[in-house]
């Protein structure tokens, strides 16, 4: 995504697309030392913000008729999942 944008425009993508549209204007996301975004962390944000994040996901991906997120990521990150047996032992191998 970056060689496509261009470092540039892949620095700002996040804002752009996502958090300037939705409102997010408190939240911070930044990137990894290789200046990748890793939106698992690296994020930093409020509770109003979260709420708004929220919302988008309640309306489907769809911020003022606008889609943000695809149908397919909403469904995904809507199914249930199988739960673990020892939660906190995922990083060392645990597979349930």
């Amino acid at each position: 995504m970056k060689l496509a944008l261009g470092e540039d425009a892949y620095a700002e993508f996040p804002r752009r697309a996502l958090l300037d549209k939705i409102g997010m204007q408190n939240t911070l996301v930044s990137t990894d030392r290789f200046g990748d975004f890793v939106l698992s962390s690296q994020v930093y944000t409020n509770a109003r913000d979260l709420g708004r994040f929220g919302l988008l996901y309640l309306q489907n991906g769809v911020w003022n008729d606008e889609r943000l997120v695809s149908r397919e990521w909403i469904n995904f990150v809507r199914r249930r999942r199988r739960r673990l047996q020892n939660p906190g032992t995922f990083m060392v191998g645990n597979s349930g």
